[in-house]
């Protein structure tokens, strides 16, 4: 329930603030992240590295009902990685070190995505190495 609060209240907070509301909602946030208007499900069980990326509204979901089940995972995000504006990450994602997510990316349930890695599109598909 407070997570639905907290989704119109982002978007209007200062930048700054933004981080420390999350971490008071329980998110695990590394050192330096910027972290734009992103709208974070769960908070408690995303967990992010240093110098972290998070685009202005991209969506970070940690949990899946499908039919009468409800699953909830962590979604982890590597030191130094970049999630795009207007994307969509879904519950028990891995994003490795350095890796991108395209802007407007949805990434399906479970992915692993290597680091040092772009991914983007609608399911997200690799699309090269970074070096």
């Amino acid at each position: 329930m407070t997570n639905l609060i907290l989704i119109p209240i982002l978007p209007m907070m200062p930048f700054f603030f933004v981080p420390l509301v999350l971490k008071l909602f329980g998110a695990k946030l590394g050192r330096n992240n910027i972290v734009g208007a992103a709208i974070l499900y769960d908070p408690a069980l995303v967990e992010t590295g240093n110098n972290v990326v998070l685009g202005g509204f991209c969506i970070i979901k940690c949990s899946l009902i499908n039919k009468k089940k409800i699953t909830l995972k962590k979604v982890k995000i590597g030191d130094g990685a970049t999630v795009g504006a207007n994307s969509l990450l879904e519950a028990g994602i891995e994003l490795g070190e350095n890796s991108i997510i395209a802007p407007g990316a949805y990434v399906p349930p479970f992915t692993i995505i290597p680091k040092n890695e772009l991914w983007g599109g609608n399911p997200a598909k690799f699309i090269k190495r970074i070096k």
